[in-house]
């Protein structure tokens, strides 16, 4: 005859389970928000600078900030990127 569940040993399995459940969730969170990087997104909402991401990450927006940072100028930026700088007189007024 198989023993009765009495309340203590239903409560540590009720306990048990919850938490390697909240484990499982966290952790399918936290693979979710990573691949969003890889994904091409950003994580950050675009503030490059306050990003704990930031020396990693290679979304466009991050190499130019990274190249700003380091004091290149728009020639050099071209380089990186494969466009050419917008000469000034072909620029917009605005």
């Amino acid at each position: 005859m198989p023993p009765q569940p009495d309340r203590r040993r239903t409560l540590t399995a009720m306990v048990r389970y919850g938490a390697a459940g909240l484990l499982a969730a966290f952790g399918i969170a936290a693979a979710v928000k990573r691949r969003r990087l890889y994904d091409g997104r950003c994580v950050n909402r675009s503030v490059c600078r306050d990003c704990r991401l930031f020396q990693r990450c290679g979304l466009p927006l991050a190499l130019s900030a990274k190249h700003v940072m380091r004091g290149g100028s728009n020639a050099e930026a071209s380089e990186t990127t494969g466009r050419m700088p917008v000469p000034r007189e072909e620029r917009g007024n605005g």
